[in-house]
């Protein structure tokens, strides 16, 4: 495994002649569902903005 941007480019290497799959398989970050202090007082909602965030991709 690699971790780096960008296609692979080593299809001159001898790895290329052994018929094996090669590529990609992107990751992507998401903000999940908030989730709140357990000490947090009965009653008090997610702000707006921050409930807005569960679902979206970090980036």
């Amino acid at each position: 495994m690699k971790i780096r941007t960008g296609p692979p480019d080593d299809g001159d290497s001898p790895d290329a002649g052994l018929g094996l799959w090669a590529g990609e398989l992107p990751l992507v970050s998401a903000w999940q569902q908030p989730v709140p202090d357990p000490g947090l007082p009965a009653g008090i909602a997610v702000p707006p903005h921050i409930a807005a965030r569960s679902g979206t991709v970090l980036g």
